[in-house]
């Protein structure tokens, strides 16, 4: 080891005593690298600490991106179901178009005759007696009632006029309301599937056009005709009295396909991905209960009986907190 050659005797002895008193390996030159390697462990540690506090504030941030993100993606759900809805619009709309015929430009004249059905069609009331217990008119058009308005309980169908369960259900409902002595009602949803086409489109269209025209009870006779293969705006005139330009102008119309939107709208909100989509609704309570299938009248008395069961544990619930107050 060197030492300065300006240091003293004394000093000299100092710093030897020292120098023998350090290890071998350590010199002035190992010392400054010992320095700087200090300083450079200090400088990590500092650094250390910095980088968890950026670490925070960055965490912070995609915490605020993430919910940012989810308020976006649940825009776009919201963005997508509503586009959806509009492409099944134009596709039924273009189903309609496709299929059913085109409402007359002019009145007919000689060269091209009207149907006779059209000029003449059947003027008694022989349709009403299939819609006996559907009151004239409802105060929402929309819902074509069966039985009584006031009624408690309401059965919610939601159906297909190509469907054989729907018609057989439609019947059986029909008796249900009869045996319920007002205390129930049946309300009909229009909800063609896409797998019966056009056929189940103008079904559904024509039994509306129907209520439209002639009210509430009408729509209940087309729809007790509409189950037959063969069901057309033709068919409905002829059974219906009323003349072929009426219904064919209604066709084309915004007006009749507004119930049939509403029913595939409510039926998409409710689940409904089959039919008959059958509902129970208490107006008291406002309990609903939805089939996953066809519903027996037992089940349909048993859901019944649970919603009364339930409105009275709801009264008495309702008392004791009365009586603690």
């Amino acid at each position: 080891m060197s030492f300065p050659a300006a240091a003293g005797e004394k000093e000299k002895d100092k710093i030897e005593m020292f120098a023998e008193k350090l290890p071998k390996w350590m010199n002035p030159e190992t010392a400054v690298v010992c320095t700087i390697i200090g300083a450079f462990w200090w400088g990590h540690i500092l650094a250390s600490d910095g980088d968890k506090a950026v670490e925070k504030k960055i965490d912070v941030k995609i915490h605020a991106q993430s919910v940012l993100i989810s308020k976006q993606n649940a825009e776009i759900e919201k963005l997508r179901a509503e586009t959806d809805s509009l492409r099944e619009r134009v596709i039924f709309l273009e189903g309609r178009a496709a299929g059913s015929p085109a409402a007359p430009a002019a009145p007919a004249e000689a060269a091209s005759p009207a149907p006779a059905r059209e000029t003449s069609p059947r003027g008694d009331d022989s349709w009403k007696k299939l819609a006996e217990l559907a009151p004239e008119n409802t105060e929402n058009p929309i819902d074509h009632v069966y039985g009584n308005e006031d009624a408690r309980f309401v059965i919610y169908e939601y159906l297909d006029f190509d469907c054989p369960y729907c018609k057989k259900f439609f019947k059986e409902a029909k008796n249900y309301v009869r045996d319920s002595q007002g205390g129930m009602k049946l309300i009909l949803r229009q909800f063609p599937l896409d797998m019966h086409g056009k056929s189940a489109q103008i079904k559904a269209l024509v039994t509306e056009c129907s209520g439209i025209l002639r009210g509430n009870k009408a729509f209940w006779a087309a729809a007790h005709y509409a189950f037959d293969a063969d069901f057309d705006a033709e068919t409905a005139s002829e059974k219906l009295g009323i003349p072929l330009s009426e219904l064919n102008s209604c066709l084309s119309s915004e007006k009749a396909t507004e119930g049939i939107m509403t029913g595939m709208a409510e039926g998409n909100k409710l689940g409904v991905t089959g039919t008959p989509g059958v509902v129970i609704l208490d107006t008291k309570t406002m309990l609903r209960h939805g089939f996953a299938g066809t519903p027996s009248e037992s089940d349909i008395a048993g859901v019944i009986g649970r919603m009364m069961d339930q409105e009275q544990i709801n009264d008495k619930i309702r008392r004791q907190k009365q009586q603690g107050r």
